[in-house]
């Protein structure tokens, strides 16, 4: 039996390191043993790691909807968001990003300020993680001009997120 605790230390250097402990307890026998992992973090790679990514599945969208591989450049467009919203995430709370695929909720746990639309578009979109996710998830697919006005969206929003790492 395991039972997972864990520990944040934030170290005050420049630039920010993020010290993760877990204490696992592993019960052998009659005693338990004690285990612990320590995982040392620097939030300005995981900012850039994100960004990296973001931009490159933002790219990678591009070029699957207009080959009219509509439903994967959708999934790819979904990642690049969620890459971005997360890269904001660790930047303002100095933590390691939440492991959710969910748009609108990165959005609210990065303290993030979007219009009612965006809120709508992240949404509309995250539907369609889904798609590359899970295979009995099949959202139907919009038309290409309404896929490519999606598009031109999010690339805005998210040079607009960039502006703010």
């Amino acid at each position: 039996m395991r039972s997972p605790c864990h520990w944040l230390f934030v170290c005050s250097t420049d630039p920010p390191i993020v010290i993760y402990l877990q204490r696992l307890c592993v019960q052998r026998r009659k005693s338990p043993l004690l285990k612990v992992e320590v995982l040392v973090v620097d939030i300005s790679k995981q900012v850039q790691y994100w960004r990296a990514g973001a931009s490159e599945d933002l790219d990678t969208s591009r070029l699957l909807i207009h080959s009219d591989k509509l439903l994967p450049g959708l999934f790819f467009l979904h990642l690049a968001t969620e890459k971005m919203i997360k890269g904001l995430y660790c930047r303002g709370t100095g933590e390691l990003a939440p492991r959710t695929h969910d748009l609108p909720r990165l959005i609210e746990l990065a303290g993030i300020e979007v219009s009612n639309d965006q809120r709508d578009l992240l949404a509309i979109l995250t539907r369609y993680n889904l798609e590359g996710r899970y295979p009995m998830e099949h959202p139907s697919c919009p038309p290409k001009h309404i896929i490519l006005s999606y598009w031109h969206d999010i690339a805005e929003m998210l040079r607009w997120f960039e502006t703010k790492l």
